[in-house]
Formats: C-alpha cells, structure tokens, sequence
C-alpha cells in the first residue's frame, strides 16, 4: 500500500475521527508542486457523538502523532488549523 493511503487508512482508524481528504502532490506548507508530498484535512466526529476520553481532541492528536511518528519513508506531523476570526479555534455545538 502506498504511503498515502496507509496514513488515510491509519487516520480513518483513530477513534473520533469522521473523514480524511488527502490531496498528493502539493505542499500546503510551501505552497508548491511536489510529487513526494502529501497533506489531509481531518474531519472528526460529532462532539455529541465523540463521549470517550479516547475521543476527545488531546487523545486524537497525541494518537495521530504516534501514528505519524511510525511512518518510515517520511516526516508526517499534524497540526490543528489556524484560528477563525471572531469565532477562535473552536465553536458552540449546535
């Protein structure tokens, strides 16, 4: 299995996590063309539906970075995205 789909496939495994959308070939760091990068855009679950410990932010990222950290062929880090103005980095539950 290629690099990217072991990451979507390790990601889509983590409790709490609804979605992964990779895009290969383009650094969202440099903002360039580049066929030996990749980035994802996580989606998680529902706060109503994440009830565990295992489920909540911290313990997604600290298993993500572990995840990550066993990926061989590369550097794979995640990050959370920037702050929206006005609302922050999080928001009320409908």
């Amino acid at each position: 299995m290629q690099q990217p789909q072991r990451v979507t496939s390790a990601l889509l495994k983590t409790p709490g996590i609804g979605g992964v959308v990779g895009v290969n070939g383009f650094s969202l760091l440099t903002q360039t063309q580049s066929t030996n990068t990749a980035f994802f855009f996580v989606s998680l679950k529902p706060w109503g539906v994440r009830k565990s410990r295992e489920e909540q932010i911290q313990a997604i990222q600290a298993s993500v970075q572990q995840k990550l950290a066993g990926v061989s062929e590369g550097l794979a880090f995640s990050f959370p995205p920037p702050a929206i103005p006005g609302i922050g980095t999080s928001a009320v539950s409908p």
